[in-house]
């Protein structure tokens, strides 16, 4: 098999993230694969890939398959990149070649042509309508090689095989979500933690007014907001803490300098993500666009740590209301504020601890490996038979 992956070593990145969760359901159904990285940041790929192999609450089939790194840098010349790329796999690429793939990328055009299956795990209405896009140009839109992975599906006239799969979140995350519901650890502190990049589309701005307002608000409250960033140029210290007036505080730390320097493992830094979930009383999602993946991977994982989730109505339609607290995002700041002292009322309420048990439920039942391996691996049945 070969899995065509896309700025993987960035692995708390959305896509690179899934892309290696599902490397890993692949990994206990194969003796080999062949990881074929574009364009990459110059990380260990390989090391990252061993550490989540490796590890027994990652990895949890016992035989560990041989995953081989391949990486080269994206060219815009589509014939150079034709001639690296045949260069670089030699007999790896045939007719016997099952290929998986998450973004659309020029080197799919003589790809498609040379494998067997076309297998296509996109979580993204944007990039599935890309996808569905260079196929048509390829006239593989009606082709019984090519299978697509996606939780949306709708009734389509294309003649392809679409699988309805949510994409899977790591086990981590629910171990740790697990230790913590038993636990149910207070604070004295009530702490609202956005956790991600600081792209506007994702409100954090938003955060931080509505934030300011409950407090003015409620002056005696003890309440914090962290606006919690992962920055690719935090390289000299581990983690910076930026105070934002007497009320919040914004943390940047760069994940990949911390695996490059051998700090922490991969998985070490999984672990760290799920603990910032789950010691939070509160995880934030202001969002006030929709994002490339839906759910967002952040509401899974944070479901998965048994983190109690605000999200702005515009997300995660398909999940339950009563595991996610929603907020509108017409007016997203004073709908904030006013969930913010709603919010800081019922901590550490039976209610409240209800909720988190309840999210943690249904992330296990919908996005855990064994709630989705019987599809994905059902999907590569079918392929290998």
């Amino acid at each position: 098999m070969l899995v065509l992956g896309y700025h993987i070593e960035n692995f708390l990145e959305g896509y690179a993230n899934i892309c290696l969760n599902n490397l890993l359901l692949y990994s206990s159904h194969l003796r080999q694969i062949y990881l074929l990285n574009v364009n990459g940041f110059g990380a260990d790929l390989t090391r990252i890939v061993s550490s989540l192999v490796e590890d027994e609450n990652v990895f949890t089939t016992g035989k560990k398959p041989l995953v081989k790194v391949v990486e080269f840098r994206e060219r815009r010349a589509l014939s150079l990149l034709q001639t690296i790329t045949e260069e670089i796999l030699g007999k790896i690429l045939n007719e016997s070649t099952i290929l998986v793939c998450w973004r659309p990328q020029p080197i799919l055009t003589f790809l498609l042509y040379k494998s067997r299956k076309l297998i296509i795990p996109t979580y993204s209405c944007n990039y599935l309508e890309r996808w569905l896009n260079i196929l048509k140009s390829f006239r593989y839109i009606n082709n019984t090689n090519v299978i697509i992975l996606n939780p949306y599906i709708e009734a389509l006239s294309y003649k392809l095989s679409f699988v309805k799969v949510y994409p899977p979140v790591n086990p981590l995350f629910f171990k740790v979500g697990s230790k913590a519901l038993k636990e149910k650890a207070v604070t004295n502190e009530v702490v609202f933690r956005f956790l991600g990049r600081l792209h506007g589309s994702r409100g954090y701005r938003e955060a931080v007014i509505a934030f300011k307002r409950f407090k003015t608000r409620n002056p005696s409250a003890k309440a914090r907001l962290v606006i919690d960033s992962f920055r690719d140029d935090v390289e000299l210290d581990n983690v910076k803490t930026i105070r934002i007036g007497d009320f919040a505080n914004l943390v940047l730390w760069n994940p990949l300098s911390l695996v490059k320097r051998s700090m922490l493992s991969a998985s070490g830094v999984l672990r760290e993500v799920a603990e910032k979930y789950a010691q939070s009383s509160y995880v934030v999602l202001p969002y006030i666009s929709r994002q490339f993946i839906e759910p967002p991977l952040t509401l899974m994982e944070t479901l998965a740590s048994g983190g109690f989730v605000i999200a702005s109505n515009i997300i995660a339609p398909h999940v339950d209301r009563d595991v996610v607290f929603k907020v509108n995002r017409e007016n997203i700041i004073e709908e904030l504020a006013k969930a913010f002292e709603y919010l800081y009322e019922i901590y550490d309420s039976n209610y409240y601890w209800s909720i988190r048990q309840k999210a943690y439920e249904y992330a296990l039942k919908n996005w855990s490996y064994e709630a989705v391996r019987e599809k994905v691996l059902g999907v590569l049945d079918d392929v290998l038979e």
